[in-house]
């Protein structure tokens, strides 16, 4: 009979096996951190990176203890600060924050004999519950929480036999063979509901902002996994990511482990051949690697995509993204194998445009087995202020220009439209509204000098003019006789562009100079340095359906195609602004409109996706920098909430380069609204929508 410390030994030397098949499982499930685990790599101190920061903010990340056991730490961004919340030996990995930063649900990844088992437990470990069933068999894994913390989404199904021999038995990736499904529980563990099904391995769910989807990794297109999203109730599933086969090494390049980031415009998710076609010495860690074995190695980074999965880039080097709370950030594991050097194994971090790749600290053993950035904090440790606190300069010293009024059809003796707009002034929070002009003047914009000028036509026909930012001084540019003139804007060399007879025309402040600088374009915007300027070259001269961004040099040279038509949803690109530095066009993209029985149509059901974005000043990829929606259906509109968007277009700088100002519109109408150049800090600006002006926001110096 064997003695209790026999009986003991025993006990951990099964438990210890089981916990190596389960990690085996979840390393292909989340990506190639853990294969440092499986070599099982000594034990090494923690060290701090020099980057500090406060210790206000919290990463919940597993690591192994000095036992070798998974434990869940809360750590502070630099490392200096570590509490250790777990102290079983259950192998407890993947721990996530819930939305108010409160509790944190993880995996208990030996808990159970060929399983694993979901845990909740307060954010000082206490209150310790088991949400999922504790049945040998049953893999419970991955758990995401919803924006609201009401529900927890997840990874579970039932492994039968010996897992061990059926992963060796696959020719192809062994977790298809475990086949496990999408569920969703309350987050108490109760009203557990499973959202997908067939014949796929379904896993790492990942909630967007809104709650209305999910995202995740499936293999239930052709046997490889890639990134698939669908509707928070497992309905309408699309897929985001598209495998591709790397012939030299012999193996498809599979996509996994999708994080959607707090801000709802991106994904992230890892890229690469799977670890399980490395050579079987490396896999146990008996052998070096082969030169096959480094090149699927070197496929092992982090992309990022539109929510949308539109402009898919590859990040860094890594595996198991996850965000930091600013959406400024993806973290990732640091590992010997990466880097031009080799990497200390811990948490590192690197910019969402893939500058700044950065440790930010080390741990024990054999890697991270996942980790999240407490919700409640900022990258920098801060309390978030909201986007309001981030703008107060904004408010404090932003100065709108904007029209008032409406167009009328009838023509004065002229035969030009008469108009009943009027030009205000209002500060960025709302108040102090100032009207500068009586009707019949239009298309503001602020000049270099803090001026504003405009199209008025207070001299018979529409002109160009340009008055002090309180309505005096109003003066006439030339006399010009060449049609409605739209949107004036002047540089600072002294040179003024605007748009005529389906032509782009420039002349100087003097009034000399007249000429046309392009013939077919319209809606221009002129840089700030007045050499160079964008427009829109309409469908009748492309290709009949899309409207797309030029360029030109003022002197005539240079004329460049910007966008292209690609992306089915974004065909159309137009009224493109000009940042201050001349670094960065802002555009509306999506599509301008759509052919019909009755010819173009434009109205709130046939726009398709219209959104504001973003590209380099020389053309390239576009960049989504918001995320409306459209409706297709009147029921469909009827069912969208006031402050959904819908519509986001003319995008327009402030003088300081800091902001870009946008025309929103949702069911009840069109606002104005302002954001960062990254998308961020979105919020509402003035009730109403304000013009085509393209410079309308001033920030006047204290």
């Amino acid at each position: 009979m064997p003695t209790l410390k026999e009986s003991g030994e025993k006990k951990m030397n099964r438990k210890g096996s089981v916990r190596i098949v389960v990690v085996g499982i979840i390393v292909l499930l989340v990506g190639v951190a853990g294969y440092f685990v499986l070599l099982r790599k000594p034990a090494t101190p923690p060290v701090k990176n020099a980057q500090t920061t406060t210790t206000d903010s919290l990463i919940a990340v597993s690591y192994q203890d000095d036992a070798g056991h998974f434990q869940v730490f809360a750590v502070s961004p630099d490392g200096t600060t570590r509490k250790q919340l777990t102290h079983d030996d259950n192998g407890n990995i993947m721990p996530k924050w819930s939305p108010d930063g409160k509790k944190i649900a993880y995996v208990a990844q030996s808990e159970i004999k060929n399983g694993a088992v979901i845990h909740v437990m307060d954010a000082d470990g206490a209150n310790n519950t088991t949400v999922t069933e504790k049945e040998s068999g049953t893999m419970s894994i991955v758990p995401d929480w919803s924006p609201d913390g009401q529900r927890i989404a997840y990874a579970s199904g039932v492994v039968t036999g010996d897992p061990t021999k059926q992963m060796k038995a696959v020719a192809g990736d062994p977790m298809a063979v475990f086949k496990l499904k999408i569920w969703v529980m309350d987050a108490d563990g109760t009203n557990k509901n499973q959202i997908t099904s067939g014949g796929s391995s379904d896993v790492v769910p990942s909630w967007s902002p809104d709650g209305k989807n999910i995202v995740f990794t499936s293999d239930r297109d052709g046997g490889i996994f890639q990134i698939w999203r669908m509707n928070a109730d497992g309905m309408d599933p699309v897929r985001l990511t598209q495998t591709s086969y790397d012939g030299t090494i012999g193996a498809p390049i599979e996509q996994k482990v999708p994080a959607w980031s707090p801000n709802g415009k991106y994904i992230a998710y890892w890229n690469g051949v799977e670890m399980f076609q490395l050579s079987e010495d490396v896999r146990k860690g008996t052998g070096q690697p082969t030169a096959r074995d480094r090149s699927i190695m070197a496929t092992w980074h982090i992309w990022v995509m539109n929510a949308d999965g539109t402009d898919q880039r590859m990040l860094t080097q890594g595996d198991d993204p996850a965000w930091s709370p600013d959406s400024k950030m993806v973290f990732h594991p640091t590992l010997p194998i990466y880097g031009t050097t080799p990497e200390p194994i811990g948490v590192g971090a690197t910019n969402i445009d893939g500058t700044n790749r950065h440790i930010l600290f080390t741990v024990s053993g054999g890697g991270p087995m996942r980790y999240s950035w407490r919700p409640t904090s900022n990258a920098d440790g801060s309390t978030p202020s909201g986007p309001t606190d981030a703008s107060a300069y904004v408010k404090e010293r932003g100065l709108l220009v904007m029209n008032d009024g409406t167009m009328r059809e009838q023509l004065n003796q002229k035969g030009y439209p008469v108009t009943h707009v009027s030009i205000f002034t209002v500060r960025a929070d709302g108040t102090g509204k100032t009207m500068l002009t009586g009707p019949n003047n239009q298309h503001p914009s602020w000049t270099p000098d803090g001026k504003i000028i405009f199209v008025s036509d207070r001299s018979g026909s529409p002109q160009v003019w340009i008055m002090d930012a309180d309505g005096s001084n109003a003066k006439q540019v030339g006399d010009l006789e060449v049609g409605p003139i739209l949107q004036p804007q002047l540089a600072k060399n002294g040179l003024i562009a605007f748009w005529a007879n389906n032509g782009i025309w420039v002349i100087h402040k003097d009034g000399s100079g007249l000429r046309q600088l392009v013939v077919n374009g319209g809606a221009p915007s002129l840089a700030l340095s007045g050499t160079w300027l964008t427009y829109t070259v309409p469908t009748h001269v492309l290709d009949g359906i899309h409207n797309e961004i030029f360029r030109i040099n003022t002197d005539g040279t240079g004329t460049k195609q910007l966008t292209f038509t690609g992306d089915p949803d974004y065909p159309d690109a137009n009224a493109s602004a000009i940042s201050p530095d001349e670094t960065t066009v802002a555009i509306y993209t999506g599509k301008e409109s759509d052919p019909g029985a009755a010819g173009f149509t434009q109205d709130i059901i046939t726009y398709g996706y219209r959104n504001v974005g973003v590209i380099p000043a020389d053309g390239g990829p576009r960049r989504l920098l918001t995320a409306c929606k459209p409706v297709t259906t009147q029921q469909e509109l009827q069912d969208r909430g006031p402050d959904v968007c819908i519509v986001a277009d003319d995008p327009a700088w402030s003088t300081d380069g800091k902001w870009i100002v946008y025309s929103w519109g949702g069911k009840n109408g069109g606002e104005t609204w302002m954001m960062d150049p990254n998308g961020e800090n979105n919020q509402r600006l003035y009730p109403a929508g304000r013009g085509m002006g393209r410079v309308p926001l001033l920030i006047q110096e204290q």
